[in-house]
């Protein structure tokens, strides 16, 4: 019996050291990521890489530049920062880390190289390039867990029939690196993808239909936009106005904040919709004396913008009185008597100036108003308060109170709103309509939360530019 529990234990050891390999790569999975992109290009003639210390020096000194299109003998550098696929190397088969790097990727993911949409005519086919067919070099950044690609530009050959692509006739050809990891790969939870360029950057930012950004004293600045300068890079955004010199004091500033780059769900890279940015400015001391106040995008040390997009900071006053309340078992009406210096939209918060929004009104425009809003739910009448918000993005489209700001009238904590006597409601099975020409109708935004996500979902009232770099 002794010698049969030996050998059960025996066979359960080598079962446990079989298996031990499967268990840890298992619990691996979903912990790689693809978090950054970059192209970058020089005549091979000016450069030799031989480690990552060479390209990083290359880099900064500016013997590697961004890749704006790539001539017969240029050298290409693909950088990938890729926290958590070093393991998925390591296990690799090959002789050396290009060889692994190589054989990792195409089991788990893919990376295309092939000629920029925009730079085809009409009918078109981009050409697409095999960076697995020979002639790459992989240089391997382990403590910083970035991977670079380093090929002659001659050298990569077509997918289609393994031909040379490089024309000597060729001036440059513009195009897009893509990395991927498949959903189903055992190192990531859901498909992950990055895109750099290796053309002429640009950049845009959503304004208003008057092609301006607009802000509000005592009010944070939300700057959305943009950009293929590729996955996960940093850019540089600037808000900075001039010294009104009409005034006694100095209203000249500048704020600097950086956005990173996220690739937009679903999109496709060749479209103008690339990838998006936005950080938030916190402006407490820029009054409407500030003259010329201007937005600009940059990246190194280059703005990606034709010229700085145009900011207006104002100071909109506005009056809100409840004229009557309405309702039946499925909807309130609340008529306004409300003033607006700049436009905007009057909604109903559910039991505070802060609560819930449960109902508003199209955009209407500067200027005096009696008009009816519409609850699009039942709720309590007596809890219901009318509230004053200022179009900040200019777009004509409710975003929501964390956009769409309240009139202050100078107090950020007072929001412009109704009295707070509210009219004795009135049980009625007819709708009331508004005696404004800017009549309303019943609308399904409920609740705040719409956002900056809102306002790039509603697109088609916007004014998005993408402009050349300078």
């Amino acid at each position: 019996m002794q010698a049969l529990q030996s050998s059960v234990l025996l066979v359960v050891l080598l079962v446990l050291a079989t298996v031990a390999p499967t268990v840890g790569t298992a619990q691996a999975a979903g912990d790689a990521s693809i978090e950054r992109i970059g192209a970058w290009q020089a005549p091979s003639d000016e450069i030799t890489i031989e480690n990552a210390s060479d390209v990083r020096t290359a880099i900064a000194n500016g013997t590697l530049e961004r890749g704006t299109g790539l001539a017969v003998n240029d050298t290409l550098v693909v950088e990938l920062t890729m926290p958590g696929f070093q393991s998925a190397v390591s296990d690799a088969g090959g002789s050396n880390t290009t060889e692994r790097f190589l054989t990792a990727l195409s089991s788990h993911g893919d990376l295309v190289i092939r000629q920029w949409e925009d730079s085809l005519t009409t009918h078109g086919v981009p050409l697409r390039l095999d960076p697995f067919g020979g002639g790459v070099q992989i240089v391997a950044d382990q403590g910083n867990a970035t991977y670079y690609l380093v090929t002659e530009f001659d050298e990569l050959e077509r997918v289609e029939d393994g031909s040379s692509f490089i024309d000597p006739h060729e001036e440059r050809v513009p195009l897009t690196v893509e990395a991927t990891l498949f959903a189903n790969s055992s190192f990531v939870d859901q498909r992950q993808r990055v895109v750099a360029p290796v053309h002429d950057r640009q950049a845009s930012v959503v304004t208003g239909l008057d092609d301006l950004i607009y802000g509000i004293p005592d009010a944070n600045l939300t700057v959305v936009g943009g950009t293929d300068v590729g996955t996960g890079q940093r850019l540089v955004v600037a808000v900075e106005g001039r010294d009104d010199p009409e005034t006694t004091t100095d209203e000249s500033f500048r704020r600097i904040r950086t956005a990173t780059v996220d690739l937009a769900d679903g999109s496709a890279y060749e479209t103008h919709e690339k990838g998006t940015f936005a950080t938030t400015f916190d402006l407490p001391q820029v009054s409407t004396a500030a003259t010329n106040i201007t937005v600009d995008v940059r990246l190194d040390d280059r703005s990606l913008l034709e010229a700085p997009v145009a900011v207006d900071v104002t100071d909109p006053a506005g009056d809100v009185a409840v004229e009557r309340v309405q309702s039946n078992d499925s909807r309130t009406a609340v008529v306004t008597n409300a003033s607006l210096s700049d436009g905007g939209f009057l909604a109903l918060h559910n039991g505070t100036a802060t609560g819930p929004v449960v109902g508003h009104t199209p955009f209407l425009d500067a200027g005096n108003h009696t008009t009816a809003v519409y609850g699009d739910r039942p709720v309590d009448p007596d809890n219901l308060v009318a509230v004053a918000h200022y179009d900040v993005n200019r777009n004509e489209w409710f975003d929501g109170p964390k956009t769409d700001s309240v009139y202050s009238n100078g107090d950020a904590a007072d929001p412009v709103r109704s009295t707070t006597t509210t009219p004795t409601p009135t049980t009625t099975t007819t709708r009331t309509e508004a005696t404004s020409e800017h009549q309303s109708t019943p609308t399904t935004g409920t609740g705040p939360g719409f956002g900056v996500v809102v306002a790039i979902i509603a697109a088609t009232s916007l004014t998005v530019l993408f402009q050349r770099r300078r």
